[in-house]
């Protein structure tokens, strides 16, 4: 089976990839204000405690003014911080596979950086336009337009490089908790709930669409290399028929369908519905899908590599399995569903 390539160049796709990261980025920060109002309320705390607070107890050496050097230093200070941010971030993505989701994605590879990188530029400019702002109101003055521009730029772009440098090297975001706060419950491992429930929302890739309407396409003008079965439900919201190109294994006088990605609408549909039309070379029955508890599943998952290995490398790629083996398809019993086909009289 072969899929086309999508049309395009590779800066288009990098940059219309990585401006969908840099929006996931960015609302993540809509949904968690606190963390936006933490990254900029603490540096505005710090440069209050250390010009008032403390700024009594220093002196600067030739009768230089104390606030001159002090802001510079919180100007990069607050750069400094915000590296811990980046890292969690970038480190807790690849912990629950979403970094290994993106790259069995059809998407440009650099975009997951670049997203990332920008989203943080963002983040830290803004906080250092509140550094910036509060620095007059403490007595800072800057002794030149061009240099404050020049000190914001050097600032922001060393932030997400090094930023991205260590988190990239991190291959366990648990030792990277610990230098910013004491270990918590939630450092530990991913729990088989966790997995379950992460496995349970995969959807098909997005080029899988496509791939099957082009299929059904090619079946409707008797063009298609072989005559894949192609079951039709009802949409659970829409009444409408949908049509699904599935594998069907036949085993011990039995037939069964898989859905290798738990989410994908067409197995709502079937749940919802029970009921469907099945065509396998140009002949149609209809049928009853019935799904199958783990147990039972397990003798139809193991010997699913064998029937459609290329299907099998999909849910591999898209985080469902780790491998391509019998063993590793036993271990979403339960997870991804199993429906037996019986012919409805």
């Amino acid at each position: 089976m072969t899929v086309a390539p999508l049309h395009g160049s590779r800066a288009g796709w990098l940059l219309a990839d990585s401006v969908t990261l840099l929006r996931r980025y960015l609302a993540h920060l809509r949904h968690r204000p606190f963390e936006l109002a933490g990254t900029l309320g603490f540096p505005i705390l710090m440069v209050l405690m250390f010009a008032f607070l403390l700024g009594g107890m220093m002196a600067v050496p030739g009768g230089g003014d104390y606030r001159q050097a002090l802001l510079p230093g919180m100007y990069a200070m607050t750069m400094l911080f915000g590296m811990s941010t980046t890292m969690l971030a970038v480190v807790t993505d690849a912990r629950l596979g979403i970094t290994d989701r993106f790259r069995s994605m059809p998407m440009s590879p650099a975009a997951v950086l670049l997203g990332r990188a920008v989203a943080d530029m963002v983040i830290a400019t803004i906080a250092l336009v509140v550094m910036l702002l509060a620095g007059p109101a403490v007595g800072w003055r800057a002794d030149g337009i061009s240099g404050v521009v020049g000190a914001v730029a050097l600032l922001v772009d060393r932030h997400a490089r090094r930023a991205h440098g260590r988190a990239l090297a991190a291959r366990d975001p648990r030792p990277v908790r610990t230098t910013v706060r004491p270990p918590l419950p939630g450092d530990e491992p991913m729990t088989e709930t966790s997995r379950i429930s992460r496995i349970s929302r995969i959807k098909p890739p997005s080029w899988i669409k496509g791939m099957n309407e082009g299929l059904l396409e090619q079946q409707r003008q008797g063009t298609a290399e072989f005559d894949l079965p192609v079951l039709t439900v009802p949409g659970r919201r829409s009444g409408e028929p949908r049509h699904t190109p599935l594998t069907v294994l036949d085993q011990n006088g039995q037939r069964f369908v898989l859905g290798g990605f738990p989410a994908a609408d067409w197995i709502r549909n079937v749940r919802a519905a029970g009921e469907g039309v099945l065509r396998v070379g140009g002949v149609e029955e209809r049928v009853r899908l019935v799904e199958l508890d783990a147990v039972a599943a397990l003798p139809v998952l193991r010997a699913w590599p064998a029937v459609t290995p290329e299907g099998v490398a999909m849910m591999r790629d898209a985080g469902v399995i780790t491998d391509t083996t019998p063993e590793a398809l036993a271990t979403v019993a339960g997870i991804c569903p199993v429906f037996r086909v019986e012919r409805v009289a």
